[in-house]
């Protein structure tokens, strides 16, 4: 009887051979990261200043807030993911020279 076993790959060490070997001739593509990851910090909030807005505002919008007030932690969520993946693409291979050096760190760092 065998198992098979899961083996969790060291997220951390990856990284950091990701930021050893960034490659500043890209450092032109930094200010529309910041740009965008500030627009998608934004964006989070977004759902949630609307929630706030209709706290105070609920007598005049007695439907949509009833509506909002039902499903406003779902729209949360998934604004929450929405914004976790932006991040996760945005921190991809833009900042990374993948050479090979690059790729045998990354796959020392992995075993």
């Amino acid at each position: 009887m065998s198992t098979n076993s899961i083996k969790i790959k060291p997220v951390f060490s990856s990284v950091r051979v990701m930021m050893e070997h960034l490659d500043t001739r890209t450092c032109f593509f930094r200010f529309p990261v910041l740009l965008f990851s500030v627009f998608s910090l934004f964006s989070f909030f977004l759902p949630f200043l609307l929630y706030l807005s209709l706290c105070i505002f609920n007598y005049n919008f007695p439907l949509f807030s009833y509506l909002f007030f039902q499903y406003g932690s779902q729209i949360f969520l998934l604004s929450f993911q929405i914004y976790i993946w932006l991040l996760w693409v945005q921190i991809g291979p833009w900042h990374v020279s993948y050479t090979p050096e690059t790729e045998n760190a990354l796959l020392q760092a992995d075993m």
